[in-house]
Formats: structure tokens, sequence, C-alpha cells
């Protein structure tokens, strides 16, 4: 049995190229199927957030309304542009709330590995006191630079916020793609290095370029 649950995908979400050949009246038969289900179609929590927008808004109801087909090619455009962004700026949010609890796991998990190598006795004093392996070492638990940004800044990335959004409207595909792969997919640098056909090193490179990106945005906006 079909299921009868709104699939936003189904009206907003399909693939448009401009340079593809467009069947106006299969689009336009489409547009006649959203009529009939409009009310519940803009019941949707995806669509009603889409909607939200002004502009957004009135391209839909002017596609809708008052259909052609370069309407609807800017309507698909500006729906995949919106959940784009809207899916990269959740999973950031998402990611700022998780991080920190994995972080401070990670760091119990390796202080209890290496308990017994850093209170291994390295120098014996004449007074009876002695040095550890764990004296000698800097008291920076090896905090990488993204590490250091989400564990200071746990809520750099509000869950919505007008600034990020611009600056992910402004990422290359291909750090939009990588963000996605790490936080969502749960990929490793390496792993997606090799999606890409790159080094570990490359990706990590541009991994922590874009996260320097969307922080310099939003610090830029306090400092206004």
């Amino acid at each position: 049995m079909k299921s009868e649950s709104v699939n936003t995908d189904e009206y907003c979400c399909q693939t448009t190229n401009e340079n593809d050949y467009v069947d106006e009246n299969k689009a336009l038969h489409e547009v006649e199927r959203l009529r009939v289900r409009l009310s519940e179609v803009v019941k949707n929590p995806v669509m009603k957030e889409f909607l939200e927008d002004p502009e957004n808004k009135a391209i839909f109801y002017d596609a809708i309304e008052h259909p052609t087909i370069q309407k609807l090619i800017t309507l698909d455009k500006q729906f995949k542009n919106f959940y784009r962004v809207n899916r990269i700026i959740r999973y950031l949010s998402g990611f700022i709330r998780r991080y920190p609890i994995d972080y401070d796991k990670r760091v119990k998990r390796r202080n209890k590995r290496y308990q017994l190598i850093l209170n291994k006795p390295l120098v014996h004093h004449k007074d009876n006191t002695q040095n550890e392996v764990g004296d000698l070492i800097i008291d920076d638990r090896s905090i990488d630079p993204l590490e250091h940004l989400i564990v200071k800044d746990r809520n750099l990335f509000p869950l919505y916020n007008k600034t990020l959004d611009k600056a992910v409207q402004h990422l290359t595909p291909k750090q939009t793609r990588i963000l996605d792969l790490y936080y969502d997919k749960g990929f490793t640098n390496k792993e997606i290095g090799g999606l890409f056909g790159e080094t570990k090193q490359n990706i990590s490179y541009w991994h922590q370029k874009t996260l320097n990106q969307l922080k310099e945005a939003l610090e830029n906006e306090e400092g206004e």
C-alpha cells in the first residue's frame, strides 16, 4: 500500500539543470497534483520552515498559482539551496552539542590508558623524591585546533543564525561535502580523502579552513 505521507522532495527537490530538456506538460501536471494536496504539503515541517522566509513564500505561491517552466526551475533552485544550507547548519549544531561529550570520553580513555606510564618513576633524587614521566610532559592534552575550538566555544553555532546561514551559502560544494561526510556520516579525514582522491592531510587542511571561515564570520558579527 502506498504511503500517503507528503514527501517534499517529490515536489521541490528534484534535480533540475537548465541544460536539460524539461517536459512542460509533465511539469504542469505535477503542479496540479501539488495544488490538490497543497493544504497538506504546507503543513510538512520542512515546507513550513521554507515558507517562513517571505522571499521563499512569494516564489512558491507564484509558481503554484501562475506556473511556468522558468518559475518552477527558480522554485526548485530556491528550495534545494534552503535544504542544503539547513542540513549543514543542523549538522554543525548537533556536532556542537555532541562534541564536548565525545571529547571528554576520549580524554578519559586516553588518561586511563597512559596512567601507569605517566606515574612510572623516572628520576630518583638524593632526598628520596622522584620525578615521574608525567612531570616532563606539557599538559596541553594534545588538543588539536578543532577540539580546542569546540571545547572552548561550546555554543559557537546557534541552531539558527543569519550570519552563519549566509557564511555556509558561500562555502564551496567541496567544503559542504567534507562537513557532511565528517559530521553527519562519521567519516575520518583519511576516508574522505579516499573519496576525493586526496591525502588526509589535504582534507584536514580544507576541514580546518572551513571551520575557521565560519568562525571568522561569527566573530566579525560580534565585533560590529
